[in-house]
């Protein structure tokens, strides 16, 4: 939304700071954010994931607009976002993958058909509705878990939306465990 409004392009990489850094070098981008709270700045020779840089480089925008931190932020618009981790717990990988392949299927219902959502599958699969929210169910690359992400405008509807894909999961793991 804020890229719609600048005129900034967005381009999407899979997450991850390898990722995420060749993605900032192909794209020869000015800053990139990652969905776990990472930001991405073009570096010498490899880009810079540093809360620290992030620091100077907030600094140096509000050193050349002569604006306060308050200022500045007073100009984005408030947004909202909502994280549900759900272990797998003692299953196969089979049964792991049904549960990832039944609980998109299911959002990919209930987006894409029932709201006019589009869905991109590039990592896990997140679904964009077309009034800039969006959620995204993947299993975690580091932990026996499926997580879902929800993000939008209002926080009411992103809470309703992190909770209606936690239960695509949820029903999913009932029908594959037959619990």
């Amino acid at each position: 939304l804020i890229c719609e409004q600048i005129g900034a392009r967005v381009e999407y990489c899979k997450i991850g700071q390898p990722d995420t850094g060749r993605a900032i070098k192909e794209f020869n981008a000015a800053f990139a954010f990652e969905t776990a709270a990472k930001y991405g700045f073009p570096g010498l020779d490899w880009p810079w994931f540093c809360g620290i840089f992030a620091g100077a480089k907030m600094l140096e925008i509000m050193t050349v607009t002569s604006k306060t931190f308050s200022e500045l932020a007073a100009e984005i618009p408030p947004w909202f976002r909502f994280d549900i981790n759900i272990p797998f717990g003692d299953v196969t990988a089979e049964q792991r993958l049904h549960i990832i392949e039944a609980s998109q299927g299911m959002a990919d219902n209930a987006f894409v058909r029932g709201q006019g959502a589009t869905h991109n599958t590039m990592d896990g699969c997140k679904f964009t509705l077309p009034d800039h929210f969006w959620a995204m169910l993947r299993p975690s690359g580091t932990e026996p878990l499926m997580r879902v992400y929800a993000t939008g405008p209002d926080h009411d509807r992103t809470l309703a939306l992190a909770q209606e894909a936690e239960r695509y999961v949820q029903e999913a793991m009932k029908q594959t465990l037959g619990a």
